[in-house]
């Protein structure tokens, strides 16, 4: 598959999880603080990648944050299974997963391509895309699980 079906894919797979975890279950507000805490940890990473230059920009030089994000999302992903039975939040769990990894696999991609116009660094354009995808998922799962009116 190439780069731009991807990208896209990341992009607009937060506005259809957003639609669809509208709902009358029970909220959890465990789920809302990890979610949203996940949602910094990966806004704080993607505000320091987009400014470092080489070699601190590497994929192997950031790999124990993508670790960090993976971890979060994973304990997020076991939150919401911990729950009653609500399955567009689990799939919501699991494309914001699928999220962490897809821009860990962007991210080992660019930087295994030194000639590219950004040397081993990733594009920023595609830390801006990974960025906002992952806000915006981690926000819908934070949403859909706060208090009406609730936007911490």
């Amino acid at each position: 598959m190439s780069e731009f079906p991807r990208r896209a894919a990341a992009l607009a797979a937060p506005f259809a999880l957003a639609a669809c975890l509208t709902s009358t279950s029970a909220v959890d507000p465990q789920i809302a603080e990890a979610a949203r805490a996940l949602r910094d940890q990966a806004a704080r990473f993607h505000a320091r990648l987009g400014i470092e230059v080489a070699p601190q920009c590497e994929y192997e030089q950031n790999k124990n944050s993508y670790d960090g994000l993976r971890t979060a999302a994973a304990e997020l992903e076991a939150r919401i299974g911990a729950g009653p039975a609500r399955p567009a939040l689990a799939q919501a769990g699991k494309a914001l997963t699928r999220l962490v990894e897809s821009a860990r696999a962007s991210h080992q991609a660019a930087s295994a391509q030194t000639e590219d116009t950004h040397g081993p660094c990733m594009a920023p354009g595609a830390i801006a895309l990974n960025a906002s995808a992952m806000d915006r998922a981690a926000e819908a799962i934070a949403l859909s699980q706060s208090p009406a009116g609730d936007q911490k």
